[in-house]
């Protein structure tokens, strides 16, 4: 991963050595990172930590699900977002997306699209911002899921270890694309702006497996391998 073109027109490098080091120290966290680039955000526009971190989140989301506009985007400030998500996601590294077996192009591709719609880092702002811990059950669900398939892969049953990993990783990605005013839907219509955003990416494969993880109602002997292990992963793995 790089740096975004232009990190120095916001941030100097002092601030980008200082939170790189806390990020190998692991004393990193999403918080920290606000408070830090403060400062620096302050000499652009004059607001607050939550103002700034919502901008930031309804931008990022707004990439993937451009009908979830919202007026907090300043559309004159988008360099200024792209760049201060773009340094996030490089502290934030990508080790969460790689494991030691050969990968596909249908993952390079589902990687190259969840680094660049900054979907980790969605997920980290709306912890702060909403208390929600959307980031935390998706890590869990993709090491359980990740678990069973590598054991699964050993005993030389046939599936498909990027598509394990790919829909672990993005089965929750539609909850981003519910409008305000169907929050209270939002178990039901996930499923929907999930396969939404794959199709949009060019994954149609991926994201069925991803879009039908909790659907223990279907036959569940037409179902493929990795559809199983997703399922019983979600499962496993509660979200509070």
């Amino acid at each position: 991963m790089e740096l975004p073109n232009n990190l120095n027109s916001i941030y100097p490098d002092s601030i980008v050595k200082e939170l790189i080091d806390l990020k190998h120290n692991n004393e990193f966290n999403i918080a920290l990172f606000l408070n830090k680039i403060l400062p620096y955000l302050k000499r652009i526009k004059d607001n607050s930590i939550r103002d700034w971190a919502y901008k930031l989140f309804d931008y990022a989301v707004f990439k993937s699900f451009p009908h979830k506009k919202s007026n907090a985007i300043d559309f004159t400030m988008i360099e200024v977002y792209e760049i201060t998500l773009g340094f996030l996601s490089y502290i934030n590294g990508d080790e969460f997306l790689n494991y030691d077996y050969k990968k596909s192009s249908d993952y390079d591709k589902f990687k190259k699209a969840f680094l660049s719609s900054y979907m980790f880092e969605i997920m980290q702002l709306d912890m702060f911002l909403y208390k929600r811990n959307t980031l935390e059950h998706v890590m869990g669900v993709k090491n359980v899921a990740m678990h069973i398939a590598l054991q699964l892969k050993e005993l030389g049953l046939p599936i498909d270890l990027n598509v394990v990993l790919a829909s672990s990783l993005g089965h929750d990605i539609g909850k981003y694309g519910v409008s305000i005013h169907e929050q209270e839907r939002v178990p039901y219509l996930h499923y929907y702006y999930t396969q939404y955003w794959f199709e949009k990416n060019g994954m149609e494969k991926i994201g069925h497996i991803a879009s039908n993880h909790s659907t223990w109602d279907l036959e569940l002997e037409t179902l493929p391998l990795e559809s199983l292990v997703l399922i019983y992963s979600d499962f496993r793995v509660k979200n509070v």
